[in-house]
Order: structure tokens, then sequence, then C-alpha cells
């Protein structure tokens, strides 16, 4: 395994390894509450099912619309609130009586499961924002030592025909948004530490790279987000002069045609990309 790789795998399972805790669980409506929605059926009181059924997910519904929890206690309550409407329309249809009546008295909750459809979708793309959630971006990487394509001599003189210090990149990144985002009750915006792979004209995988990005979406309801990343890139293999070699300098007595090696190397990374 390259020494690049090995970074990799361990900056990710740093991000990995530090989880953020989304409270208590919560379950879905107790048989009582069940119960009384059947009955509520039965008595063919559509107006009873339709209001006992928002209340019983009230609680939940108003979580997960609250600015003053975190976006993990809003798609918590989400899911509850999902879940919630879910069992009660299950309930409805499980209750004695005419198949239309049952069939009525769902069709009154679906207003009720629609609205809790939408915010979970809401409350989920925030948490998704946050990471840890993979970006793809473009941007470029630039280098202090030189990297070279080809080299040669001409006239006593090491001349190199060309040289990479600053390079296009292709970078898959994996990042986890921190900070930046008032405690994690601001689902548009953060910013945190990130780790990625990136690519090259020559390479499908030519460096790993680390580094500090931040990141925004226009509103909460986007499905992506924009992010900039500023970080350093380790190159596994890059081609340079071999040592005893100078560029515009003479080669080491007795050498007729330049050498190189393959070394690592960092260099500088910049990128932009978009969340999915």
């Amino acid at each position: 395994m390259t020494t690049s790789i090995r970074l990799f795998l361990f900056l990710s399972a740093l991000l990995s390894g530090a989880p953020v805790a989304w409270g208590q669980s919560v379950g879905p409506l107790t048989d009582a509450e069940q119960a009384k929605l059947r009955k509520n059926v039965t008595d063919k009181n559509y107006l009873a099912v339709q209001s006992t059924l928002a209340d019983y997910c009230a609680k939940y519904l108003t979580e997960a619309r609250s600015p003053d929890n975190t976006i993990y206690k809003r798609a918590e309550s989400a899911t509850a609130a999902v879940q919630c409407v879910s069992v009660g329309r299950a309930a409805i249809m499980a209750a004695d009586g005419d198949a239309d009546a049952r069939l009525r008295a769902r069709e009154l909750a679906q207003p009720l499961a629609d609205e809790a459809a939408q915010i979970k979708k809401q409350a989920d793309s925030e948490t998704k924002f946050m990471g840890l959630t993979w970006g793809l971006g473009f941007g470029f990487s630039f280098a202090s030592g030189d990297g070279i394509d080809d080299a040669e001599i001409v006239n006593g003189i090491v001349r190199v025909k060309s040289q990479k210090k600053q390079q296009p990149r292709a970078v898959m990144e994996f990042h986890k948004y921190l900070w930046c985002n008032k405690g994690f009750t601001d689902g548009t915006r953060g910013c945190g530490p990130f780790v990625a792979v990136a690519a090259s004209q020559e390479n499908v995988l030519s460096g790993v790279g680390f580094g500090f990005m931040y990141g925004f979406k226009s509103m909460s309801t986007d499905s992506d987000g924009f992010s900039i990343g500023v970080g350093a890139i380790l190159d596994g293999k890059v081609k340079g002069l071999a040592e005893g070699f100078r560029k515009d300098e003479a080669p080491p007595a007795g050498e007729a045609a330049v050498r190189t090696e393959e070394k690592s190397r960092w260099s500088a990374l910049v990128f932009a990309t978009k969340t999915f």
C-alpha cells in the first residue's frame, strides 16, 4: 500500500470517528392512541380522526421545525413525525367499519403525511450537507519544488523540456462541517476538515490531501451546496532530476544523459466542490 493511500485511510478514519450525538430515539404511537384513532373511524368521526392524529404528531413536527434545535435533532424529530403519521394511517386502515370510511379517514390524513415528508426532506438535506459527505471538485495544486516531464543535456547544460509546478486537479473530497453553523442550528453553511483523493491529467489517483473547507447553500431546502477547500496534497510518484543534476547547470562529471528519480512531494491545493 502506497504512502498516499495510507494517509487517506488514516485521515478518513479520523473524520468518521467523531460522530455527533442525535439524542434519544423516539417511538411511534402507543396502543391506546392507535385504538382511539380506530374508534373515531368506526364512529365516522372524521374531523376527530384528523385532529387527533395531528395532535399526536404535533410534538415531533414542532421540534423538526424549531430553529433552536440542532440540525440533527430536527432530522431525528422529522423522522419521528413521518413514523407517527405512518403508524396513525395504518391504524386508520385497521379500524372496524366499512371500507369507504377507512379510505375517507386515510385521505383526510394525507396533508399531514405530505407535511411530515417535506419537513423530513429539508432536515435530511441539512444533515447531508454538514457531512460526513462526499463532494466532487475541481481546482489546482502548486509546489515549490520542481517536478519534470522530460529533460536533456544541451551543450553541456541540463535543460528541462517541461516541468510541473502547477497542475489542474479533479478532487473527490470527504468532509465534516464542525463549525461556522451556530452550534449546528444553521443548516445552510459550515466549515471544517476534509480529506481528498485527487486525479491529474496523467493518473486517475495521483495523490491524497487534507485541509480546511467552507461550504454554503442558498436555502436549507436546497439538495446540494458549494464549497471551497484549501489544503495540502501528497503526490506519490513525482518525477524529478536525480541527485547531482540541477536545472540550467552542468551535469555531474561523467554523466552523458539526464537521470531522473521518482519520489513523494507535497503541494498546496485549492479547489471548489459541489456536494452531492
